[in-house]
């Protein structure tokens, strides 16, 4: 439940962050039409970049992915964020793996103690997808 509400948490404040630097760019444009204001133009031309950053950053937010899924009792989520990947069984690590950029899709696996072949695959957009001895598996509902 952590990554999700990592993930949430990101989504939120990157979109705060966008929202109010093009509200402060609107605020400092038209201060500096009706005044002339210097230091107004000056802040404004800052805070587009700012907002272009934070644009950037809201939408790489929504690429960031969590799937959980039910097995014989046994909870499995499956996290791709920016840099960490992980497979989580009831809690505990797996399999994980770390790095910023990967130009081929990630594979995380495990055998559980009954045999059974665990591999989810991200993709590279983040995409996740998980199956259970070589069969594809849907996550649970979102409620």
């Amino acid at each position: 439940m952590e990554e999700k509400t990592k993930i949430l948490v990101h989504r939120l404040v990157w979109l705060t962050l966008f929202t109010l630097s093009v509200l402060a760019i609107i605020i400092l444009l038209s201060l500096y039409t009706n005044s002339g204001n210097e230091t107004a133009a000056f802040w404004c031309m800052f805070l587009e970049y700012f907002t272009i950053y934070a644009l950037v950053m809201l939408i790489a937010s929504i690429f960031l992915s969590y799937k959980q899924y039910n097995y014989n009792g046994a909870t499995i989520s499956v996290y791709a964020g920016w840099y960490h990947h992980t497979l989580r069984i009831n809690g505990e690590i797996f399999d994980e793996h770390n790095t910023l950029m990967s130009f081929t899709p990630i594979k995380l696996s495990t055998t559980l103690d009954n045999g059974t072949v665990l591999e989810a695959t991200i993709s590279l957009s983040n995409r996740i997808v998980l199956k259970i001895n070589n069969r594809v598996v849907k996550p649970e509902q979102k409620r």
